[in-house]
């Protein structure tokens, strides 16, 4: 069943969408920002913005009957560098619940920071917290490295760091195979591994770095490739960040049972090494569409035309998959502009109607492309509560 929690009198969301969708065992939060939507101002500083959001995000996790204690995945985007202080506030307001967690700086913000979670749903209290892997750098911030919940696996973003950050490999490519080499002991910590990964989200600072990326990346991975969305961001002092879900590695053939889609009729062929979409213990994982019709070539000049085409794309895929639009739960959408938003929200509401997921939009730079859109969806059958 599927269950969406409309915006509360104190929400300030960021766009058309639920403030959080329960589905399959878990609640998928909207990206949460600074203020109450009765002062339009919001906080006047960095600390009380951080503490507001994080505030905003416990009272949603609280209406939709979950909690900050259980949290199994965070994606920060900061529109302020001050990570440090970021992480003391942050720590304090998860205690010893850490959720693995990804932290990216967006290229443009209404606010300094914006927080995207999803959490179990309910009282469970069967997720296991993963924090120092042997092998590993120590933990570079107040998270956990990977979290195990309901079958499935989330990890925190995967950096370059051989002993420390100091320590990182000082080409490109070595820094990639570092990375691939963290994911997948992180993956087998958490009792998963390569081959159960269902979502890749990779975040690279220099688009002219994505055709090596693509060739190492695929060598790494082989067949089974996930679905994937990439983008550019400045991720700090690191070349590349990659965060992932993947199923737990079952002992019978239905638990972490996987099924990958390369394509679907109607969809412009694959302009990188992924599946278009995976499902992995009735969740749908799509890639990232971007506006293509038939080729990389021959896309919509305008941009309502954009969204409507990634739009379509994305009802392609979910519907090949075995879902639909109505199913959706969780939708993050990458802008290359804020002055994109206001049209991009209108289209986007008018296609999903009544049945709008949880959502987060941020500004980043995604190679030649307008916009890119990744989403969660249940598998066909799950319904609407």
């Amino acid at each position: 069943m599927i269950r969406r929690l409309d915006r509360s009198a104190g929400a300030l969301l960021t766009g058309a969408s639920s403030e959080a969708v329960i589905a399959n065992g878990f609640v998928f939060v909207s990206g949460q920002v600074p203020g109450p939507a009765n002062h339009a101002d919001g906080p006047a500083d960095f600390e009380r913005e951080v503490r507001q959001a994080l505030a905003n995000l416990a009272r949603t996790l609280s209406d939709a009957g979950s909690g900050m204690d259980r949290v199994v995945k965070v994606t920060t985007f900061l529109n302020d560098r001050r990570l440090a202080e970021y992480n003391v506030i942050y720590a304090e307001a998860f205690g010893s619940n850490l959720p693995a967690r990804t932290t990216v700086m967006v290229a443009d913000s209404d606010h300094s920071i914006e927080i995207q979670c999803i959490a179990v749903a309910g009282e469970s209290t069967d997720i296991r917290r993963i924090a120092n892997v042997p092998g590993m750098a120590p933990l570079l911030g107040p998270y956990s490295q990977a979290v195990v919940a309901n079958g499935l696996v989330f990890t925190s973003g995967q950096t370059p760091a051989v002993t420390s950050m100091a320590d990182q490999p000082e080409s490109f490519g070595g820094k990639v195979r570092q990375v691939m080499a963290n994911l997948d002991t992180v993956l087998t910590a958490a009792g998963s591994s390569m081959e159960h990964m269902a979502k890749v989200t990779s975040y690279l600072t220099d688009p002219d770095q994505l055709v090596e990326y693509n060739g190492i990346y695929a060598g790494a991975i082989g067949a089974g490739l996930p679905a994937r969305t990439s983008c550019c961001v400045d991720i700090w002092d690191i070349a590349l960040e990659i965060e992932c879900i993947a199923a737990v590695a079952g002992t019978s053939p239905e638990d972490g049972a996987i099924q990958r889609f390369a394509t679907f009729p109607g969809l412009a062929d694959s302009v990188g090494p992924f599946s278009q979409a995976v499902q992995a213990n009735r969740l749908i994982f799509t890639t990232g569409q971007i506006p293509l019709i038939t080729s990389v070539d021959h896309r919509p000049r305008d941009f309502a035309g954009s969204v409507r085409q990634v739009l379509t794309n994305v009802k392609t895929v979910l519907e090949g998959a075995g879902s639909s639009l109505d199913s959706v739960v969780n939708v993050t959408t990458y802008l290359t502009s804020p002055d994109q938003r206001e049209e991009y929200e209108r289209i986007y509401a008018e296609v999903f109607g009544p049945h709008l997921p949880a959502t987060t939009s941020v500004c980043v730079g995604i190679w030649d492309f307008t916009f890119e859109i990744q989403c969660i969806a249940v598998a066909e059958g799950s319904g609407e509560a």
